[in-house]
């Protein structure tokens, strides 16, 4: 039965007991129960475990894997939380795939404050939720399931799972336990109004409990199917591993928030309310901007705070209507947060005129694509994180640090970038390649975390995607859109010691093997801090 039926796969579980039929079968069958570990199941946990058997048993995966020899593979943690987690937890060890790691964390609503929900009734929450890629919670964790009924907004809000998503998100008035983590409600209500009002509060998916005894093997199938993809978006997808950095980003933010209240104060944060605050100076004194006052202290938090919600709210969004009515939504959106971000040079008075190093000219120019290019759909949501990447490390640099925050004063002559046109439509042409090629070979590629992996692959991608007439071939253009890469490839890039310029040192190129007309580019190597590309096959 088994074998030729696949919603039959509890029975593997739950064999058959033989017991001698004396006229005590009850008194014998409690006593093999007693003596013996059964899982147990309800109507749902049941059906999902159909589902999964009738799907040739494809578990769900929530590991992803390395794609090259230097990463490892990356599980994530996913966090249940159910009152009968019990009749669940066989269930779900049997879906995923075998490393998975999995948290069952019960709501014993038995125990304290019956009838009230208290998140206290969950053993080490606040742990296991910080450790935990993505949340799966029921939402009748107190009440009876009442799959039957309407409730209006005002009596959603009072159920216990929506309680228990506000105590882990936070409120306005809270900053709950950690915002950053993806939420799913797992629940037997299948009403769309459900959803909207989840949906509008932040919950980032829903999940249907299909309760039904009698539901059919296709119906199994299709919960099962709907339940894999979904949990998948937050494991293994593309957009897995944008719900990892952005919440590695919330973290830092509040890092940056509570420490800049210290003692320990960041380079950028005055405590005084004056608009001519204190000056920064490099060592030969040239101003390169201001500190922010006391009162632009907290906008700073708000406009990365604002930041991260936008890249939040565009990953949980339907691409579909974007695509349908021509809108290239998402790119629209990678502009804008580079534009926003931008602002803060606002707070800190910097300028063009003033003198920065690459790390700085790095920020001032990928702000400019964001505000001042018509080209802003070349900035994908990968380009936005590699930018925010790049302003939390500098953010995150302490007074002491700040020497090294503006280390050398050579800017304009190590990124070719400004060329004689300014802002004109086809001065973008591969532009963001020459920023992300000429930054990777700068001095700060070491103090990147996230944006260095993130900003290898652009490069290998933005390569290929090239005009490569204009990569390779010399014609009587702005630096952009023709000698750009020539540039870059027969230029020495001049080595830097303790922020001095010295002639004498060896020179590296950023190129190996190149060949005139070559149609084919690729990253071959990354050496002594430098990228080295290829377009010979």
């Amino acid at each position: 039965m088994v074998i030729s039926k696949g919603e039959n796969y509890i029975l593997k579980l739950h064999p058959f007991i033989d017991c001698n039929y004396d006229g005590q079968f009850e008194r014998d069958l409690k006593t093999i129960l007693t003596a013996n570990s059964f899982p147990q199941f309800n109507n749902a946990s049941e059906n999902l475990l159909s589902g999964w058997a009738i799907n040739n048993k494809d578990s769900i995966k929530s590991i992803s894997p390395a794609k090259n020899k230097k990463e490892k593979e990356k599980p994530r943690r996913i966090a249940f939380i159910d009152d009968q987690m019990k009749e669940w937890e066989k269930t779900y060890r049997e879906i995923f795939e075998a490393k998975s790691d999995l948290k069952f964390l019960e709501y014993k609503k038995n125990q304290i404050l019956i009838g009230n929900f208290s998140a206290v009734k969950i053993d080490n929450l606040t742990n296991h939720i910080k450790q935990s890629a993505l949340v799966v919670s029921d939402f009748y964790l107190e009440e009876n399931h009442e799959s039957n009924n309407w409730m209006s907004s005002k009596e959603l809000s009072l159920k216990s799972g929506f309680q228990l998503f506000q105590t882990i998100k936070g409120t306005i008035n809270n900053d709950g336990i950690h915002k950053g983590v993806p939420f799913i409600m797992h629940t037997s209500s299948n009403k769309i109004q459900y959803y909207k009002f989840l949906d509008a509060n932040g919950v980032d998916n829903w999940l249907v409990k299909d309760t039904r005894p009698d539901a059919s093997a296709y119906e199994k199938k299709e919960n099962y199917f709907a339940f894999k993809k979904v949990i998948e978006e937050f494991t293994v997808e593309s957009t897995a591993e944008h719900y990892a950095i952005l919440k590695k980003y919330w973290e830092r933010i509040q890092d940056i928030e509570t420490v800049a209240n210290s003692l320990e104060k960041r380079w950028w944060y005055s405590a005084t309310s004056s608009s001519d605050n204190e000056n920064i100076n490099t060592k030969d004194g040239y101003k390169v901007c201001r500190k922010a006052t006391i009162h632009n202290k907290q906008e700073i938090i708000n406009l990365l705070k604002d930041s991260w919600m936008a890249i939040r709210a565009n990953l949980n969004r339907e691409s579909l209507f974007a695509e349908n009515i021509g809108s290239a939504d998402r790119n629209f959106t990678a502009a804008s947060v580079c534009s926003n971000l931008g602002k803060l040079f606002e707070f800190f008075s910097f300028s063009q005129g003033m003198h920065l190093n690459t790390y700085f000219k790095f920020l001032f120019c990928v702000r400019n694509i964001g505000s001042h290019y018509k080209n802003y759909k070349d900035l994908e949501l990968n380009d936005a994180l590699i930018y925010f990447d790049c302003w939390l490390t500098a953010l995150e640099k302490k007074d002491t640090k700040v020497s090294e925050s503006f280390k050398t004063l050579y800017a304009e002559e190590e990124f070719i970038l400004q060329g004689k046109t300014h802002y004109v439509d086809d001065c973008f042409a591969n532009g963001l390649l020459f920023i992300y090629i000429q930054f990777m070979n700068g001095f700060h590629l070491s103090e990147t975390t996230i944006a260095y992996k993130m900003m290898v692959e652009r490069i290998e991608y933005l390569l290929n995607k090239a005009d490569k007439y204009l990569l390779t071939n010399e014609i009587e253009a702005d630096f952009y859109n023709s000698t750009g890469l020539k540039l870059l490839i027969k230029k020495k890039q001049v080595k830097y010691k303790n922020g001095n310029r010295n002639e004498g040192e060896n020179y590296n190129r950023i190129a190996s093997n190149w060949v005139n007309g070559g149609q084919y580019f690729k990253i071959i190597s990354e050496q002594d801090g430098r990228l080295y590309i290829t377009n010979n096959g």
